[in-house]
């Protein structure tokens, strides 16, 4: 055998002794998460068989009820801000997260990536300054798995600024993910004692009412629909075919709610959306 022919079987015969650790890395951490299903270490596990294919270094895992706040399952936010992040998340800002909104209409598991879904101008609003920016996150994907009694999980993966973005390979893996993800969310809630009946939250009944009412007073009554149709994140295309008018007149419609309203754009519109529901004024 010749060296060169030597050197090629010595490097294959790594590769190959490569995957089989990989493989059994994988095979481990999926029998571990198999034992906690049910458990409470069950979301650690899965994010951390999904940290294995992809690297990320931030992880959220919540569970969406109708009528009730976000609960928190797991929190790996990894910068110095995670105690004030989740406070005002759960204080409100989770009525105007992209991907909360999706969960409520939600019937089929999903992988969504937050700058797909997240309306024109997010990264300049109120929203995405005191929950992203301080938080560091450059980019985040969601698994959401409707759970099969009314709720949503959502497992939030998130990358800070100092990793790059999800490539479209990793992209790819994660949305391959989904089924795994899916089948396992469902069996852990499956086996889970069931969830009781719950009275409406009330603070989160509150909290409602203050987003349902902004604008009521100062808008009529198509333009306070204009408006609450773009803050779930409808383009103005979205919101002409739902209103069955067309997108010039919902371009009109908001060049007035702008102006009754003292601002110039988008992002201030969720900023001043977001200040009426931390103010907690009806």
């Amino acid at each position: 055998m010749t060296k060169k022919l030597q050197e090629t079987a010595v490097v294959s015969s790594s590769r190959a002794q490569d995957r089989m650790y990989s493989i059994c890395a994988d095979i481990k951490s999926i029998a571990k998460l198999i034992e906690e299903i049910g458990l409470s270490d069950f979301a650690a596990n899965l994010v951390e068989i999904l940290r294995q294919q992809v690297p990320f270094d931030c992880a959220l895992v919540l569970v969406y009820r109708p009528e009730q706040r976000p609960e928190i399952m797991l929190d790996m936010l990894a910068h110095e801000n995670r105690a004030n992040t989740a406070k005002h998340y759960i204080g409100g800002a989770y009525l105007l997260d992209p991907f909360y909104i999706r969960a409520g209409s939600l019937r089929e598991p999903a992988f969504l990536r937050m700058r797909d879904i997240a309306p024109t101008d997010f990264i300049s609003s109120e929203y995405y300054v005191s929950y992203y920016k301080h938080s560091h996150v450059a980019d985040e994907i969601n698994h959401l798995v409707p759970d099969g009694h009314g709720g949503v999980f959502a497992l939030c993966l998130e990358r800070s600024d100092a990793l790059e973005s999800f490539s479209d390979a990793e992209l790819a893996q994660l949305r391959a993910a989904l089924a795994f993800v899916a089948a396992a969310c469902r069996k852990h809630a499956a086996l889970l004692a069931p969830v009781p009946k719950r009275e409406p939250d009330a603070e989160h009944l509150r909290l409602t009412a203050i987003l349902d009412n902004f604008g009521r007073d100062q808008l009529t009554r198509r333009e306070y629909e204009v408006v609450h149709e773009i803050l779930r994140g409808h383009s103005a295309a979205s919101v002409a075919l739902k209103l069955n008018v067309s997108v010039e007149t919902v371009r009109v419609h908001r060049r007035n709610i702008y102006a009754k309203l003292g601002i110039t754009s988008l992002a201030e519109l969720f900023s001043l959306a977001l200040k009426a529901v931390y103010s907690g004024k009806l």
